[in-house]
């Protein structure tokens, strides 16, 4: 397991289109809260500024993308909306390690363009600057985690959930942000394609892996073992704290939590664009990166 490194504890924006498809739930008619700190780039970024092509998977023969990811194996798991939620943000976090220095400032104008800076004010924002090659390896975020330590289906709640039965990208970057405070790397927690109330497929057989438990959060297994049956064994039931001997809680198979230190991302603000306003979509992509949206 690698150490976390400062900018690995990263902030960013992120942003989508609040439509629905599939298992991707629409934003109910009371908006979620946003949480937005700084100038949104459409407010300063007129059509003019932008480029008639672009895209972020070759900008000067560099790719800002990461992965694709499949949400149909090991099985199929409603989970679209996690992966789509922690692509972008995986994205933006590979194209924010990319920037070498500072990135160049500017201030609002009356004009809602851009005006050369004249003085440091308070409403100044970043834009675009000098890109390096990406300095890898990528850091793949943890989908697993999420529907982990997600919401199940409450049908008194419609639409509330975050789990492998449907969830809403917006709702995620909320829960988070406010609840879980940070989504760790895949290295930690790889992909299931189960949640906790799931009962398709091979599901009700991993129960233990799929609850919130510090295990399920990052783990690592040091070697190859037979099941443990012995009396200081600490079994996947939830139980915290260490063997009668005094050795770190362990599954069956030997393998245990990861405390602190691993690879992890953190949000500092989210929000949304409304439907069919074309322009703060694009602004906001080359800007600050992709965006979750939904067709």
């Amino acid at each position: 397991m690698r150490k976390a490194s400062p900018y690995l504890v990263f902030t960013a924006n992120y942003f989508l289109v609040p439509t629905t498809v599939g298992q991707d739930f629409p934003n109910s008619n009371t908006p979620l809260n946003e949480h937005i700190l700084h100038p949104l780039p459409h407010t300063y970024l007129s059509e003019s500024h932008l480029p008639l092509n672009f895209t972020w998977g070759n900008v000067n023969g560099n790719s800002y993308l990461t992965r694709m990811r499949n949400q149909h194996v090991p099985q199929y798991c409603g989970s679209c909306w996690a992966h789509a939620a922690l692509s972008s943000l995986a994205d933006r976090v590979k194209i924010a390690r990319s920037y070498i220095g500072l990135r160049e400032r500017c201030k609002i104008g009356s004009n809602n363009g851009l005006q050369p800076e004249e003085k440091e004010e308070t409403n100044d924002v970043p834009i675009l600057g000098q890109l390096g090659p990406p300095p890898g390896p990528d850091l793949d975020l943890s989908v697993q985690f999420l529907l982990n330590c997600g919401v199940a289906p409450d049908p008194n709640v419609p639409h509330a959930s975050l789990s492998c039965h449907g969830g809403n990208s917006l709702r995620a970057y909320e829960y988070i942000h406010s609840t879980l405070i940070f989504i760790p790397d895949e290295t930690c927690v790889g992909y299931l394609a189960c949640s906790s109330e799931s009962d398709e497929g091979f599901c009700p057989k991993i129960r233990h892996l799929t609850t919130c438990d510090a295990w399920n959060v990052c783990r690592t297994c040091d070697g190859f073992s037979n099941p443990r049956t012995d009396e200081n064994s600490v079994f996947y039931d939830g139980a915290e704290g260490a063997g009668k001997d005094g050795s770190e809680a362990r599954d069956e198979y030997g393998c245990k939590a990861i405390p602190a230190g691993f690879p992890n991302v953190t949000i500092l603000e989210y929000g949304s664009i409304e439907p069919n306003n074309i322009h703060a979509i694009k602004a906001e992509i080359y800007a600050r990166g992709p965006i979750k949206a939904s067709v």
